[in-house]
């Protein structure tokens, strides 16, 4: 039998330095505290459906929305109307009316929340957990990025409310704009992202440099699942959506710790 060609010593060394790199961000994500989080607050609130249900008048359609949100709750951010045709509006009609500024007060108020928004006190209480252990006190700092809809104090409160079971371990805070919108020196503040449009964070320009460098192997993205499906590429590739998303855990497991979450409104 030949005898194995020897490894050169560079490669020994470049592999050796590749597992204590490996070894360093995992010894670093097990001892780094969770001290700021960000999240959309689209990532809580449905302002499509709540628009929706501000245009319509009658109780029947109200009723016919209802019997339509199992089937809404699994959707990956198409179109809204496609889910309720019988009430017979557009998608320009539900983007002018969250666009109009005088709706927005009542679109913060009503429009219903995610089961995320239930969620979240789950992962405050294990990141607190987590801090606690490696030796990190401070209550969390989590940031609600409200982006284009001014949030106004009476649905601050509301939130505030519903999110009060971990209010004595955080600090919430909201900020009048978004995550996407941050310059490159501030948007890797965070350790964790809880983001409506996780293809468009994962393509912002700093952020691809970022992973590019692995300086986000040790943050968390949690996005709302979506696809578009209309996409020539989707089309092409002959999958399915289930495996498109794994798909993309998978490719985005290599820079950064991804995960879908779910469409599922909160009745």
């Amino acid at each position: 039998m030949a005898e194995k060609e020897k490894m050169s010593q560079a490669e020994v060394d470049r592999i050796a330095s590749a597992i204590k790199r490996s070894n360093d961000r995992e010894f670093e994500d097990m001892n780094m505290p969770i001290k700021r989080i960000y999240i959309d607050i689209e990532f809580l609130q449905d302002f499509r459906l709540g628009a929706l249900i501000k245009l319509i008048s009658t109780d029947v359609e109200y009723q016919y929305i209802l019997s339509q949100l199992p089937r809404y709750s699994t959707s990956h951010g198409e179109p809204i109307t496609s889910f309720f045709p019988e009430l017979g509006f557009t998608e320009e009609q539900i983007k002018a009316y969250i666009s109009d500024k005088k709706n927005w007060e009542g679109l913060a108020m009503d429009s219903p929340f995610y089961e995320n928004v239930q969620a979240i006190c789950v992962f405050i209480a294990k990141y607190v957990e987590h801090n606690n252990r490696v030796g990190y006190s401070a209550p969390i700092d989590i940031y609600i990025g409200c982006t284009d809809l001014l949030y106004c104090i009476e649905a601050r409160r509301k939130l505030a409310v519903i999110l009060l079971d971990f209010l004595d371990m955080a600090n919430l805070i909201f900020i009048p704009t978004s995550l996407y919108e941050f310059e490159e020196v501030a948007i890797d503040n965070y350790d964790v992202y809880m983001v409506a449009s996780p293809n468009k964070l994962i393509n912002h320009e700093q952020l691809i440099k970022k992973f590019e460098k692995m300086e986000m192997a040790n943050k968390t993205i949690i996005g709302l699942e979506e696809i578009d499906t209309t996409d020539e590429e989707f089309k092409d590739a002959g999958t399915s959506i289930e495996d498109a998303f794994d798909a993309t855990v998978e490719f985005c497991n290599m820079f950064v710790k991804f995960a879908f979450a779910k469409r599922i409104i909160l009745v």
